[in-house]
């Protein structure tokens, strides 16, 4: 979710992706979006999701981010990944190519090898064809956990001693919302093995590796409507001016802030 102007780092990675696009014989489509333009996109696909968006806490710009990108890859269909990192012509003809294939690509994480483990990236990285019931499903999880988190508050601002200051924000929900909004459902539709709801399997040439469960190929499988999936490395680079200012060196990480997670007061809205 952009603001106007486009700030220079954002410009330059636009422009590159172009380029790339151009040497690896790919047809894009780029779409800027605001706050406004944004909540319109949430509310037209589900109208309570609308009304979370619109009234968050702009400090928990991530939750906004979790719930705009499932909703925007439900709709138009594309690569999403954090602004952070970007992609070279071969990886993106690579993603582009495994579409053809597959309805979802979903993207390992790189730091895996060290554990054995092979994990599923939270929430950074995806890729995807258009209308898939799966971000139906996940909007729908997300949206009954922003639910609880907004009756609690409202119950809470009730209170005759209400202060805003002490409105606890459960730290795991604000992950949970955006995370395992994802994850869970492929966890709970897969014979993959699972735990912390990010382990897919494990690497068969790890040391002392017994798993049945191993493999080193990208790992396939079917989700609920037979929505096929495909996971494995993606290869990105990171920007590294981007990412010195990434939440400015954590210090304005959402797991630092102690505001409520929606303004205060909740406001009864028909929008």
């Amino acid at each position: 979710i952009l603001s106007s102007p486009i700030p220079y780092n954002i410009e330059r990675m636009i422009k590159d992706y172009e380029n790339e696009a151009k040497i690896s014989g790919i047809q894009i489509e780029i779409q800027i979006y605001n706050f406004t333009s944004a909540h319109k996109l949430v509310k037209s696909i589900d109208a309570d999701l609308g009304l979370y968006f619109y009234q968050m806490n702009i400090m928990y710009a991530t939750t906004l981010s979790n719930i705009f990108r499932l909703a925007a890859l439900w709709k138009f269909g594309g690569i999403y990944h954090d602004i952070k990192c970007s992609l070279e012509s071969k990886n993106l003809k690579m993603i582009h190519n495994s579409l053809q294939i597959y309805d979802l690509v979903f993207e390992e994480r790189p730091g895996s090898f060290g554990h054995g483990a092979r994990r599923i990236r939270a929430t950074n990285m995806a890729a995807a064809r258009p209308k898939l019931n799966y971000f139906l499903h996940c909007l729908s999880i997300m949206r009954k956990k922003l639910n609880a988190a907004y009756e609690k508050q409202k119950l809470e601002e009730k209170n005759i001693n209400f202060n805003i200051k002490k409105i606890n924000v459960d730290r795991h929900l604000i992950y949970d919302i955006g995370s395992h909004s994802m994850l869970d459902y492929v966890a709970a539709h897969t014979h993959l093995p699972h735990s912390g709801h990010v382990t897919i399997g494990f690497h068969c040439n790890f040391p002392h590796q017994t798993h049945k469960f191993c493999s080193d190929d990208p790992i396939t499988g079917l989700l609920p409507g037979n929505e096929s999936f495909v996971i494995y490395l993606w290869r990105t680079h990171f920007d590294t001016g981007i990412l010195h200012h990434y939440n400015k060196g954590s210090s304005q990480h959402w797991s630092h802030i102690s505001q409520p997670l929606f303004t205060s007061p909740i406001r009864v809205l028909h929008l």
